[in-house]
């Protein structure tokens, strides 16, 4: 798959996801440094200046969470974290490890986050598939 077809792919699916789980306000597809793939919505698609976070800034947070899940379960002798749960007073940061990326998942607080969990582990899942070489 060609660089244009896979951010794409990526793009979409992300979309999809956002489409589907109304409470997802934005998620990022984000390498171990920081830095994002692809993200929904694209940054300047908020309802207005101050009420969504920009993907280079989910980014950059998501990948020090999932850095600091990696060192205390290394720490704890858990082996390799699964996915990261940051629950707070107005909504919930997911994050799911995809390979050599994670997948950066910012949702409401009146998620039901069971069926945020099966849709962004399903998203997940197609974007390793995107990613994996053939």
């Amino acid at each position: 798959m060609k660089g244009e077809d896979r951010s794409h792919a990526l793009e979409t699916i992300l979309q999809v996801l956002c489409l589907v789980v109304e409470q997802v306000k934005c998620c990022v597809i984000v390498t171990e440094e920081g830095l994002p793939v692809a993200s929904y919505p694209v940054d300047g698609d908020g309802n207005g200046p101050g009420q969504m976070i920009e993907s280079t800034e989910l980014a950059a947070l998501a990948a020090s969470l999932t850095g600091a899940g990696e060192r205390t379960m290394h720490r704890l002798a858990q082996g390799k974290p699964g996915r990261l749960v940051l629950e707070g007073e107005a909504g919930t940061m997911l994050s799911f490890p995809v390979g050599e990326v994670s997948l950066a998942v910012l949702v409401a607080s009146d998620a039901n986050l069971a069926q945020v969990l099966f849709a962004a582990q399903k998203a997940a899942e197609e974007i390793e598939s995107v990613l994996s070489p053939i």
